[in-house]
């Protein structure tokens, strides 16, 4: 089924056609993002995209909001953004990073419905992805490293994954540093409980946003929070969604990824489906805040399905993170996070008996302070250190990293 019907159909020409719409005057906010990166050049390899070489100064992210009335319960907001020094083509450009209508208070149904591109609902640190909100340098592992798995259906070549230049070829997180997807969400809270929700359908997993709709498949996501206080809350996420862009490394012959994972035999029909390329996340995670302190914690569960391969791929994220308020304005942060592989030997269908290796477990220690210097100004020091269980002759993917930047709101 394809989604992209969805906001041509009648359904949401029937929710707004029959009031009475007046457009209210579009209220815009902006957010820009200054850093400087000292860090070593495996800090770039596969961990994020943000990550500079030594002595790098750049204007890391510009972020425009808008957000508009159109009837008493309709609003649209979007996020127009840009990282504009990055080498990244992807995220150099002004993209649209959402753009979404929400009706809210629904008699009918009792909820929120929003449709368009919306911030995932699976996790808890989209909530806290501003440089704003989130008070250490970059987003968990589990947002930023690049997996050994190709959307075009393959695994990622050995010859590429030891070449520190070519990022190109890793682009699927376990959820990924975007935190969008595109479809229809319902969202709201249960009756006069404390228990939030959220569910969404759409045409695209939290692991993979890029290619909209290609794998022709839906992907389910729902996310269940119990808000026990103004201070504390801990819930259940999880999702699950095809994650192909198309099958060009499972049935293309010439194509070199197809032969490096299947040395140039043919794969069965059954392997050649790309519903059959499921990738599925379980998320737990616990938010508390008490006086000057505050404490933010998940454990993410994935499997991704590669049926060349006689198990699934999984791993194991779990972060913890802490705050400390010094004073109002002043305050101390840091991080612990670690990704872990089913590391054990994967043997491959076709050829028979080809043994790989899924991917290589991940450390991860940050910690920074930050002040307030006003109201709409925030500047941030931070520290990193990421080790990897990857071993090779020629380079490591262990990297340390310092970096400074100032955020402002205008």
């Amino acid at each position: 089924m394809n989604l992209k019907g969805i906001f041509n159909s009648a359904g949401l020409l029937g929710i707004l056609l029959p009031m009475n719409i007046a457009w209210s005057q579009p209220q815009w906010a902006g957010l820009l993002h200054f850093s400087y990166q000292d860090g070593q050049a495996a800090a770039g390899h596969e961990f994020t995209d943000n990550h500079g070489g030594p002595g790098t100064f750049r204007i890391g992210q510009m972020t425009m909001f808008i957000d508009s009335d159109i009837t008493e319960n309709i609003y649209f907001t979007g996020e127009i953004q840009s990282d504009l020094l990055n080498s990244n083509p992807e995220q150099s450009d002004f993209r649209i990073r959402s753009a979404a209508v929400t009706a809210t208070n629904i008699p009918k149904w009792r909820t929120n419905l929003q449709i368009g591109r919306f911030n995932t609902v699976f996790g808890s640190h989209p909530d806290r992805r501003l440089p704003l909100d989130n008070y250490l340098f970059d987003a968990p592992l589990a947002y930023t490293y690049r997996v050994n798995l190709d959307p075009d259906g393959g695994w990622v070549p050995d010859s590429a994954r030891q070449n520190t230049n070519d990022l190109g070829v890793r682009q699927l997180s376990l959820i990924d540093k975007d935190m969008t997807q595109t479809g229809i969400k319902a969202f709201g809270r249960l009756n006069t409980t404390k228990l939030h929700y959220a569910f969404s359908l759409t045409n695209n997993p939290p692991s993979n946003p890029r290619n909209v709709n290609l794998n022709n498949g839906i992907s389910g996501a729902m996310k269940l929070n119990w808000i026990a206080d103004h201070s504390t809350d801990f819930g259940f996420s999880y999702a699950q969604g095809g994650y192909l862009n198309s099958l060009i490394a499972v049935t293309d012959n010439t194509d070199n990824r197809f032969i490096a994972m299947t040395g140039g035999n043919p794969l069965p029909l059954n392997f050649r489906n790309t519903s059959s390329y499921q990738h599925y996340l379980y998320g737990f995670h616990w938010n508390w805040r008490r006086s000057r302190y505050e404490i933010n914690s998940e454990v993410i569960l994935s499997s991704f399905e590669v049926p060349n391969n006689t198990r699934d791929l999984g791993s194991q994220s779990i972060y913890i993170q802490g705050k400390y308020n010094f004073t109002t304005n002043f305050f101390g942060a840091a991080r612990y996070d670690v990704l872990d592989f089913d590391n054990q030997q994967l043997v491959d269908v076709v050829p028979t008996g080809n043994a790989r290796k899924w991917d290589d477990n991940v450390k991860r220690f940050e910690v920074g302070v930050g002040s307030f210097l006003n109201p709409s100004t925030l500047a941030k020091i931070t520290y990193q250190n990421t080790d990897s269980a990857y071993q090779s002759p020629q380079f490591t993917l262990d990297s340390n990293l310092v970096s400074g930047s100032v955020t402002v709101i205008f």
